[in-house]
């Protein structure tokens, strides 16, 4: 569940005003928080699509390691908000 969430977040190219009503739906359809979170977390800060404009511009390096550090904070504020609500 998780790493589909955290897959789906990062290949997405969704605008997030749209993202909300869709993790909403997804919520009330029985989807746990803490997918929700991941999925939200990696689709504003982990881009798989963007990756290759990142690296042009950025450098290998830091697009890996920003891209990185961005999934491992969705993962931990998703695993902090599983904490919370249950």
């Amino acid at each position: 569940g998780m790493l589909v969430a955290a897959g789906l977040g990062a290949a997405a190219v969704v605008p997030v005003l749209v993202a909300f009503p869709i993790a909403a739906q997804l919520l009330q359809g029985g989807a746990g928080v803490a997918q929700i979170a991941v999925f939200l977390g990696t689709l504003t800060t982990v881009g798989l699509v963007t990756l290759p404009l990142e690296i042009r511009y950025l450098g290998v390096k830091v697009a890996l390691w920003r891209n990185l550090l961005a999934l491992a904070a969705a993962f931990g504020s998703a695993y902090i908000l599983k904490v919370i609500f249950l």
